[in-house]
């Protein structure tokens, strides 16, 4: 009897605790509930301080409206040396662009324009 209560209050919660973290698979409950915990991740400090730069090249750029129009690759080649001593592939612009759309709140997108690019508007924020 003790060891079924054990059981119970110990190895289940135990059980699914390390299931949801990925640590053991889940195959004895249901094989297409696979938890894959691999992955492409970001680091959200180095997307900040290359938006932080970009804001302020942006800013000392000042061309007026039109000046902050960018295809994707416009925009890659424009600040393509926003870190110091890295090279931004075509992802890291675009969660770069994302994170200065939706986080920032900076950023317009016009995905309509062609389907292979997009023009890219620095709001007015950054140019007062």
């Amino acid at each position: 009897m003790p060891a079924r209560i054990l059981s119970y209050v110990v190895g289940k919660p135990l059980w699914w605790a390390l299931e949801q973290l990925g640590a053991i698979s889940e195959e004895r409950h249901s094989p297409s509930k696979e938890k894959d915990w691999r992955g492409e991740y970001v680091v959200r400090v180095l997307v900040e301080k290359a938006a932080d730069e970009v804001e302020a090249r942006q800013k000392e750029k000042y061309e007026g409206v039109s000046g902050g129009l960018y295809s994707l690759e416009g925009f890659k080649k424009e600040f393509e040396g926003v870190l110091k001593d890295v090279v931004l592939s075509e992802v890291d612009v675009k969660v770069l662009i994302r994170y200065l759309e939706r986080d920032r709140r900076v950023v317009v997108l016009d995905r309509e324009v062609s389907a292979s690019a997009f023009c890219i508007s620095l709001m007015a924020r950054l140019w007062w």
